[in-house]
C-alpha cells in the first residue's frame, strides 16, 4: 500500500465533505498544488471531482475571469452543482480588500482560499513553523530556496515535481494544516483582522480548510 497524505489515525472518524468542486486560481504553482491532489483522489471516488481554472494576474483579475466564466450558460449548468474556490494571493492589487468583499458578495457564493503575503506562505508552512510575524517576499523565496536546495525558486516555482517535493508524505501535510490553523487562532485572539494581517504583510492561509477534505480524501 502506497503512503497515504494522513495517517490512519488523523483520518479516523472524519466525514468527507468535499464532492465536485471548482477552482479559480492565479498560477500554475498553485494549479499543480491542486493537482497533485486530483491525481490522489481519481479513481478513488466517483463523487468528487476537481477542476482547475488558471488564470494568471492577480487577485482582481481571478474574481474577474470567474464572473465572466460563470456567467456564461453552459459554465452555469455544467458547475451548478460544485462548490466554487477562489484561491489568491493578498499581495495584489492595491485594492485587495475590495476584491475580498466583492468576491465575497458574489451571488456565486465562492468560497475563499486567501493567503497572505503569498502563496508561497502556505507552502513555507510544509517546511517550517511560521510564526505570526511579518515577511518580506524575498524572504520568503531564500527560506524555500534553503529546504528545497534551490538556487533560484522563482525559476523552478512552476515545476510539477516541486510539489510532491514540498508535500512529501503525511508530516508536512499536518505541519501545514496544524501551522495554517494556529495562526488564524492566533489573529483571531489578537484582534487582528484579514486588513491588519495584509497591511503589517503577516502569513496567513486558508488553504487548509479545502486541502484538509482533500488529504482525508487522498488518504481513504
Amino acid at each position: 500500500m502506497g503512503r497515504t497524505l494522513l495517517s490512519p489515525r488523523e483520518i479516523e472518524n472524519k466525514d468527507l465533505h468535499i464532492g465536485k468542486i471548482l477552482i479559480f486560481c492565479e498560477g500554475s504553482t498553485e494549479e499543480n498544488y491542486f493537482d497533485f491532489f486530483k491525481k490522489k483522489i481519481k479513481d478513488k471516488f466517483s463523487n468528487i471531482v476537481i477542476e482547475t481554472q488558471r488564470v494568471g494576474s492577480n487577485a482582481r483579475a481571478v474574481l474577474n475571469y470567474a464572473e465572466d466564466f460563470l456567467s456564461k450558460d453552459h459554465n452555469m449548468t455544467e458547475y451548478s452543482t460544485y462548490e466554487k474556490y477562489l484561491a489568491f494571493d493578498c499581495d495584489a492589487p492595491d485594492d485587495i480588500l475590495k476584491v475580498i468583499e466583492d468576491a465575497k458578495g458574489s451571488d456565486n457564493n465562492y468560497i475563499l482560499l486567501i493567503s497572505s503575503l503569498l502563496f508561497e506562505c502556505w507552502l513555507l508552512m510544509h517546511l517550517e513553523d511560521v510564526e505570526a510575524q511579518p515577511l518580506r517576499k524575498s524572504e520568503i523565496s531564500i527560506k524555500l530556496e534553503n529546504h528545497l536546495d534551490l538556487l533560484d525558486y522563482e525559476k523552478h516555482k512552476d515545476d510539477e515535481g516541486l510539489i510532491a517535493k514540498i508535500i512529501k508524505g503525511d508530516s508536512n501535510l499536518k505541519y501545514a494544516i496544524d501551522n495554517a490553523k494556529k495562526l488564524k487562532h492566533s489573529y483571531e485572539q489578537s484582534g487582528k483582522g484579514i486588513e491588519k494581517i495584509i497591511k503589517e504583510k503577516l502569513p496567513y492561509s486558508l488553504m487548509f480548510d479545502l486541502v484538509e477534505q482533500l488529504a482525508i480524501a487522498a488518504s481513504k
